[in-house]
């Protein structure tokens, strides 16, 4: 009996051969699946990418047409919100925290630029009031990670942080700025659009402009233009994930992070390539939280990610092709990285003072709340002065 049961030697080899085979075939189908997977990933980033990029200049269009129809109606508005330089900058400034992105309300500022609703200093002050309201998602991620169970000063860390780097280079190159524009220091620059682009803009979308414009009410297609704007920056921001991001990060974190220049241009890149701020800033949040990176590190990477953020905003105003625009978003660039190259100068002692601002905000409940205060308080101060 125990004879029969035994298995002769060619039926083992033959159940190893078999075995061996499907294995190999399983390995073969698993490794097609991930191919598939791949290929999958990567034609989602590019569709994400080309209908980001198609809904972000269709907006564009849409709201240089119909703004200019609509300058009657839209200057008694904003004149009244926008009555001085300083409410200008509150305004881009609120509202940049209503919707969590700087980049549209910047668009749009350059969009009544050019429509003429709005003057140049205007338009500066509300496109630099849009940066300084960029940093309100990273404190957003950080409420969020701290009511999953995050300690406090873990998850808002880089809020604040951020915020304090922000302000302290933004406000001083806010004045730079004004200066040089009410100078007329770089009013002789000139950076046309290539006609070529402009030609090309026209062929493919001056019929749904002209399609819009003839169906639809001027009031509808500037509402219009303001949500293919925000579509298309959020399309963008699908086809590069967080995540991807984060890894991208991470790789790079601990040979850059540590050496303030290097750090300076990571932040920089990063921005560069995810066109977001809120993304590049915000997935700060969970690298901290998993101890990928020191508070002092980031310091100067977020001094970069300030510099590029404006990317995106000078490619709106070669589209709509206003010199004017293309100054106003090279002056802001101009100053914002001035005060950086500075700071990183000084980088001893401002990376001191920063941090000891840090901790006295989190070691006192008062020095915290008054702190929330002034995000709020201030911008809404400016915009009825």
């Amino acid at each position: 009996m125990l004879g029969a049961l035994k298995r002769r030697p060619d039926e083992t080899s033959e159940d190893d051969a078999l075995r061996v085979a499907g294995e190999r075939l399983a390995e073969t189908y698993l490794l097609e699946e991930v191919r598939g997977i791949a290929w999958l990933s990567i034609f989602k980033k590019i569709l994400f990418a080309a209908l980001g990029s198609f809904a972000f200049v269709l907006g564009i269009q849409l709201m240089k047409a119909s703004a200019e129809g609509l300058a009657p109606f839209l200057e008694p508005l904003f004149g009244t919100l926008l009555v001085s330089p300083t409410s200008a900058l509150g305004f881009g400034w609120l509202v940049t925290y209503a919707v969590l992105s700087g980049s549209p309300i910047a668009a749009v500022a350059l969009g009544l630029l050019d429509a003429g609703v709005l003057d140049l200093i205007s338009a500066y002050m509300l496109v630099m009031g849009s940066r300084f309201g960029a940093s309100f998602i990273v404190i957003v991620i950080g409420m969020v990670a701290m009511a999953r169970g995050g300690g406090r000063e873990e998850s808002l860390s880089m809020g604040v942080l951020s915020f304090l780097v922000t302000y302290s280079v933004y406000i001083p190159a806010v004045f730079l700025g004004f200066v040089i524009l009410s100078t007329g220091f770089l009013s002789e620059l000139s950076l046309g659009t290539p006609p070529l682009l402009l030609d090309g803009m026209t062929m493919l979308f001056g019929p749904l402009v002209t399609y819009a414009l003839d169906t639809l009410p001027l009031g509808l297609v500037f509402a219009l233009s303001i949500g293919s704007l925000y579509a298309g920056f959020s399309l963008f921001d699908r086809a590069f994930h967080r995540k991807e991001v984060e890894e991208v990060a991470v790789s790079a974190i601990h040979r850059f992070l540590e050496v303030p220049l290097f750090s300076f241009l990571l932040g920089a890149g990063i921005t560069l390539i995810s066109t977001s701020v809120s993304l590049s800033l915000g997935m700060l949040v969970p690298l901290y939280l998993k101890g990928y990176i020191r508070r002092r590190d980031v310091i100067p990477y977020i001094l970069g990610a300030n510099i590029t953020t404006f990317m995106d905003t000078l490619l709106v105003a070669f589209l709509i092709a206003n010199n004017a625009a293309v100054n106003l978003v090279l002056v802001a660039m101009l100053s914002v990285g001035g005060i950086s190259l500075l700071v990183l100068l000084l980088y001893r002692y401002y990376s001191r003072t920063v941090l000891w601002l840090f901790h006295w905000i989190f070691h006192s409940n008062r020095a915290l709340t008054g702190f929330v205060i002034v995000m709020v308080a201030v911008p809404l101060i400016l915009l009825v002065v």
